[in-house]
């Protein structure tokens, strides 16, 4: 499972060109995600659409805001000391156009734990979760997503999840970024903030909290409800998010290159 919902700002997009002996459409784009509901912060992630996806997004126009679905993939881009892990989401489907950005995106992979689970107890009382995830993209090299988890789904974690664990995970995308202090380079890494954990054998946990809630509504009071195409109820059983959590800064031990 691999699926990635979002409302985004598309930056700016490339000219449509065609490829293959069928010269198919395609198409890439720069996208604006806000990060967190109640905040101006936001980040970019680069995309590419195909076919008549593709032909949508070469119609619009830069600055607009649409609800779109797809997948979510890692690549590793050489920075000469260090890989920097880098997020790319392949539009499969443009839902509904908006009238304004909000912080709305939704993601549920599935794969193997690429390492024991590293978990966490703050003297705040809260306690967090870190693993990665191998998420297969046919036959190439899988996609590698570090997770983190707060909350009671993190216990679930710590109990029962370990190295080759066949797991799934529901949440939303953030982007990390710090300062190397050796280097003053600036890193970046994709990580899923995941509030409900499915095991093999055993049910969904889910931790809620009321910014998703308000997020939900606000999308949901928007004016893509008469648009055509799967309402965000089709595609999703979800209505909950991670507890805020303290300020951490991104372990490099969490990145499996």
């Amino acid at each position: 499972m691999n699926i990635f919902t979002a409302v985004v700002k598309f930056v700016c997009s490339s000219d449509m060109r065609y490829v293959g002996d069928n010269q198919t459409a395609v198409i890439n784009a720069t996208l604006e995600l806000l990060a967190k509901y109640g905040s101006n912060d936001s980040f970019t992630i680069d995309s590419v659409a195909w076919g008549k996806t593709a032909e949508q997004i070469a119609k619009m126009d830069d600055g607009s805001i649409a609800f779109i679905a797809g997948q979510l993939n890692t690549l590793k881009v050489d920075r000469g000391d260090f890989k920097e892990s880098i997020a790319s989401f392949k539009i499969e489907e443009i839902i509904a156009p908006m009238d304004m950005l909000i912080p709305f995106n939704m993601i549920g992979i599935s794969g193997n734990v690429g390492q024991d689970v590293d978990v966490r107890y703050f003297d705040s009382g809260k306690n967090n979760a870190k693993f990665t995830l191998a998420v297969r993209r046919g036959k190439d090299d899988p996609d590698w997503f570090p997770i983190e988890i707060w909350g009671a789904p993190a216990k679930v974690a710590e109990k029962y999840v370990e190295k080759g664990s066949r797991v799934s995970v529901k949440g939303h995308l953030k982007q990390d970024s710090w300062t190397d202090k050796k280097t003053g380079e600036v890193r970046t890494k994709p990580v899923v903030v995941a509030d409900q954990i499915g095991l093999e054998g055993r049910n969904q946990v889910s931790e809620s909290s009321s910014e998703t809630t308000q997020s939900t509504r606000q999308l949901q009071s928007s004016n893509w409800s008469d648009a055509k195409g799967p309402t965000v109820a089709s595609k999703w059983e979800h209505s909950s998010n991670e507890p805020v959590e303290p300020a951490v800064e991104p372990d490099f031990d969490d990145i499996p290159f």
